[in-house]
């Protein structure tokens, strides 16, 4: 029987609201991930099983159009990080608070254990002193027929390629998307 993995559901909230306004914040967006994927058999298990919450710092929130001077303004990181969960089609959910001049205030997502789960689902890691170890045995075994050096930069992106393979797209870069943010 294959094991059922643990569920949690992630949300980025902006950082400038007091904790409890990020904890409700992250319950409007929870309600709209509800209405969207609420029949999905992971959110099913996720809210019979695990009922576990990470609320993490997502940063600013900015439309990305003209200040009152007229000047361009950058899109806020909430806004970036809501469009790069979109665009590596993970399922998610965003509210915009009315009472913030429609400022997006929280995303969630669901994750499932291969993403946060280090110990059993380890991240990839190829480092130079890797590369260098496996060098040196490439170039000290005669049998091998190999004494060129390849480059550290084309050996990790394809040792990364057969590893986005063995884990998947999502898992992967899930992964990567989730290492730089804070707990809220």
């Amino acid at each position: 029987m294959k094991k059922q993995l643990e569920l949690r559901l992630y949300g980025l909230v902006m950082y400038n609201i007091s904790p409890i306004q990020q904890g409700i914040q992250f319950g409007h967006a929870n309600d709209i991930y509800k209405e969207k994927y609420g029949k999905d058999k992971n959110y099913q298990e996720f809210l019979k099983k695990h009922k576990t919450y990470i609320v993490l710092n997502g940063g600013t929130s900015n439309d990305g159009k003209r200040t009152m001077y007229g000047q361009p303004k950058q899109l806020g990181s909430m806004e970036q990080h809501l469009q790069t969960l979109q665009k590596n089609k993970i399922k998610c959910a965003a509210f915009y608070e009315p009472d913030l001049n429609y400022a997006l205030s929280a995303i969630v997502f669901l994750v499932d254990e291969r993403v946060f789960n280090k110990k059993d689902y380890p991240d990839f890691e190829y480092t130079e002193k890797n590369y260098l170890k496996d060098l040196t045995l490439l170039n000290n075994n005669p049998g091998s027929g190999c004494f060129i050096k390849p480059n550290y930069e084309s050996e990790k992106a394809t040792l990364y390629k057969h590893y986005v393979k063995e884990v998947g797209k999502e898992i992967a870069f899930l992964k990567e998307f989730l290492k730089s943010f804070k707990f809220a």
